[in-house]
């Protein structure tokens, strides 16, 4: 159980945890938990954002209620 996930940059293990944040998220409901990337001034997030944006959003992968999974 927790209250929120923290994710910093990192490689293919953080976008495991981080798509598995989301799927448990999307699945069981947000319960109040928000995500938040841990780095300011950086554009991981953002570059990561517009790829969840543009390329699985269009496709249907996720629907746009999803989004607010994370901040």
């Amino acid at each position: 159980e927790a209250d929120a996930c923290a994710l910093f940059p990192g490689g293919f293990r953080t976008q495991d945890d981080g798509f598995e944040v989301l799927t448990l998220l999307q699945l069981e409901g947000p319960a109040n938990a928000p995500g938040v990337d841990g780095t300011a001034g950086d554009n991981y997030w953002e570059t990561w954002d517009r790829y969840v944006r543009d390329q699985l959003l269009p496709r249907n992968f996720i629907a746009k209620e999803d989004l607010s999974l994370y901040k």
